[in-house]
């Protein structure tokens, strides 16, 4: 028999538990429950110890003098633990956890094989009843704060106290170091979770609003909410590393300020050529304090000096000429112009080494096979990814299927290929395609919305389909991930037809575009601030295209250009055929 204990925080909840506690206990013959009270004022923990007398040993009641939803958890997690608890479940004991899902989180992680199941208001199916807008809202706010903060993004509700876990996560997860204190203990549970690596699923509920006793959440609370969840981010990003980082700018920046004083003032040197001398030692400081000297080995291996020294260089003018912006235009003394070009220049150096120099490439395909099969679907709901991101995929769907009937006849009667198609969002039309992609659950959800009638789960450079099989192969940003594209156009020559239509587009990766500038800064702050291992390798973007070097790379793969534009300043999109 499986042992599974209910751990129920109880504070001024007389009534509610004499309702809960029995439903509680009728849901599964092995059910215990682990009742921690707050020293309640209106007598719930007298009420708790009666029903305990009662249950045959079933109730377990913990009395404590300290408040708090966060350390009530905590206590409620660890005497389970003490107790052999293999499955622990956790929930309100105000009525707005329905006790019959009970059953249905326990199925999640004894015969699904998941670490912790989410009772969820925000999945297909669950939702809110009978609570008002304001608490609505600031369910929401929170929800959307954890998500954004504790890289949650996978999991609709992250702020709901419904919940089970396998016995393994709570030990795993170090129960006496959490700070939560409050009600957010839930989401850092699932943040320190997610980082460990446990397997979440969410099964949707209704919540209902209590009808007797007063809510706890105010003011102060949320506050302390929002306080502890960015000192829960604020905490993983500040380590060892990044202080390695910091301490290693920090006095780079220094002798940078203090030799090109020295030179000034001292030695009466022209402060252009100052400046310049100050950045080459700041330069070489941080070769050896930056841990950049590690990756010196993969500036070997992918020839990457000329990065290298074109980055020192464009330094060298953007040092000069910020200074004598400064200094003979604006009129600034010598050491405010210093400080703040030093500081400029310092951030610039960072963003290029980290992100262009010394990145490493990261195979998309490992990432895309991982990914969620709805995750095209979430990027056209406003509140997954915000409405300005919304707007765009939307925006993008529907110039490549425009762009796809324009640039072909009789579509219907052709046959059409998708090259990492995903769930071939675009195809909003319904036209012929079979799509090739690395994700099975994309293809199938493709499959399921009629937006493809047949799939490859395959690599992109040996899909497996016929020879000369399309008239039509359409591979939509995917040109830029190929790590070995000699492979990817032999793969599309030899599946196309002669003088059959490959309609490609690729991201105008390539300066000064708004596109390379607002990815670029994207990628820093995801993969650097919030230590997301993709984005440090710039979604794995290993190829940079302009219309030039884009139509230069078709040429040479037998594709003779009919047409190429650039949309929005964002995406480059051509019409080839096959010679």
């Amino acid at each position: 028999m499986p042992i599974i204990y209910v751990m129920l925080p109880t504070y001024n909840e007389k009534d509610n538990v004499k309702i809960i506690i029995p439903q509680i206990l009728s849901r599964h013959p092995d059910i215990k429950i682990i009742a921690v009270d707050d020293n309640s004022p209106d007598g719930t923990g007298n009420i708790l110890d009666e029903l305990a007398a009662q249950s045959n040993d079933r109730i377990i009641v913990l009395h404590r003098q300290e408040k708090g939803r966060g350390t009530a958890g905590i206590d409620g997690f660890k005497k389970a633990l003490e107790l052999g608890a293999e499955y622990i479940l956790e929930m309100d004991a105000d009525g707005s956890h329905d006790p019959s899902y009970i059953n249905e989180l326990l199925n999640v992680v004894i015969n699904e094989n998941y670490d912790i199941a989410v009772g969820s208001r925000y999945i297909a199916t669950g939702g809110i009843s009978d609570r008002g807008w304001w608490r609505n809202i600031t369910s929401d706010i929170a929800n959307f704060y954890n998500r954004f903060f504790l890289r949650l993004d996978h999991i609709k509700d992250t702020s709901g106290g419904y919940k089970c876990y396998k016995r393994k996560v709570l030990e795993a997860i170090d129960l006496g170091t959490l700070v939560s204190r409050g009600y957010s203990i839930g989401a850092e549970i699932l943040y320190r979770s997610n980082k460990k690596g446990f397997k979440i699923k969410e099964i949707p509920i209704i919540f209902h609003n209590r009808t007797t006793g007063k809510s706890k959440t105010n003011t102060s609370e949320y506050f302390r909410y929002i306080w502890t969840v960015f000192v829960i981010w604020f905490g993983n990003i500040i380590n060892i590393r990044v202080i390695h980082l910091f301490l290693a700018g920090l006095i780079g920046a220094v002798v940078n300020l203090l030799m090109f004083l020295w030179l000034v003032e001292v030695k009466n040197l022209n402060y252009i050529i100052s400046g310049a001398i100050a950045l080459f030692l700041n330069m070489l400081i941080n070769l050896f304090t930056e841990k950049i000297h590690a990756s010196l080995n993969r500036i070997k291996s992918d020839k990457s000096y000329l990065k290298f020294f074109i980055s020192f260089i464009a330094t060298i003018f953007m040092n000069s000429f910020l200074l004598w912006m400064m200094i003979d235009i604006a009129g600034l003394s010598i050491l405010l112009s210093a400080l703040i070009v030093i500081f400029i220049i310092a951030s610039l150096n960072f963003v290029f080494n980290r992100a262009w120099i010394f990145a490493s490439p990261a195979r998309a395909e490992v990432y895309y096979k991982e990914v969620p099969a709805n995750f095209y679907e979430d990027q056209l709901n406003p509140a997954e990814v915000g409405s300005f991101r919304a707007w765009y995929h939307r925006t993008r769907y529907k110039k490549l299927a425009n762009f796809v009937e324009k640039n072909t006849t009789n579509i219907s009667d052709l046959k059409i290929a998708d090259l990492g198609c995903g769930s071939c969002n675009w195809n909003i039309n319904h036209l012929p395609v079979t799509g090739v992609d690395v994700n099975k659950g994309m293809l199938e959800l493709g499959i399921k919305t009629g937006r493809l009638i047949d799939f490859k789960e395959a690599p992109l450079d040996d899909t497996g389909l016929p020879d000369s099989g399309y008239d039509v192969v359409i591979a939509a940003e995917v040109l830029e991930h190929m790590t070995n594209p000699d492979a990817f156009f032999n793969e599309i020559n030899r599946i196309l037809k002669p003088g059959g239509k490959f309609l490609v587009t690729v991201p105008y990766d390539f300066f000064p575009s708004p596109f390379y500038v607002l990815f670029n800064i994207h990628c820093f702050i995801k993969g650097y601030i919030f230590e997301d291992e993709y984005y440090k390798h710039r979604c794995g973007h290993v190829l940079h295209f302009s219309k030039k070097s884009l139509k230069k790379v078709l040429s040479e793969n037998a594709f003779k250009v009919n047409k190429m534009f650039i949309v929005n300043s964002f995406l480059i999109y051509s019409s080839t055929i096959k010679v």
